[in-house]
Order: structure tokens, then C-alpha cells, then sequence
């Protein structure tokens, strides 16, 4: 088990590896959404002067049926490799696969 580091540690070297892999995002009212890692990108520019990371930004897209009211807010993200991360803020984007329609997630680290 990849261990995750505390928040202000974290980095996108813990989720590289784990591009396509399934990730659960749990909502303060108890909504389990379950997701697939499609993008870990770093972030040069979006880096903070003297911060110990680079910035990253995560894009995750929903495997399985998702309320169309959802939108963003406080999660945990979940993985059967790293643990629990959080609370995060995550925000619903527009789908970002070619041809579907799922709903994307996407959380900022900066």
C-alpha cells in the first residue's frame, strides 16, 4: 500500500502511477461517487513562490451513475492503494472523453 503523505506533502507522484485506476470520492452527506484517474498534470506556472510542490490538478471521470444535480464540493477521495486524502474541494466539470457524456471531477493542488 502507497501510503499518502499529509496534504501539504502531497505531490502528482503519488497519482502517476495510478493513471486509470478506479478512485472513490465520498461527499459530506455520505455520497460514495466512484471515479477513474484519467489525468494527473502538473503546473508550473500555477506553482506558488516558495512552495515545496509543484501544482497539479487531478481529473477524474464518474464509472457509474452520478445526480445531475451534483455539483462541487467537500470529499474525501479514496483508493484501495493509498488510502483516505481530505476533505479536498472537487469541482463537477464538463465530461472530457470524446464521445460520452459522463460527468468529470476535477481537484487542484496548489
Amino acid at each position: 500500500m502507497i501510503t499518502a503523505p499529509d496534504l501539504e506533502e502531497l505531490s502528482s507522484e503519488y497519482f502517476t502511477p495510478l493513471l486509470g485506476s478506479t478512485f472513490a470520492l465520498e461527499g459530506e452527506d455520505g455520497t460514495v461517487i466512484s471515479t477513474r484517474l484519467l489525468s494527473c498534470v502538473e503546473s508550473v506556472a500555477s506553482t506558488m513562490p516558495g512552495s515545496p510542490r509543484r501544482a497539479f490538478t487531478l481529473i477524474l471521470e464518474a464509472t457509474g451513475a452520478v445526480a445531475a444535480t451534483l455539483r462541487g464540493g467537500s470529499f474525501l477521495l479514496q483508493h484501495d492503494a493509498m488510502g483516505t486524502i481530505g476533505p479536498l474541494y472537487v469541482e463537477r466539470i464538463l465530461s472530457v472523453t470524446a464521445g460520452t457524456r459522463l460527468p468529470a471531477f476535477q481537484v487542484i493542488f496548489n
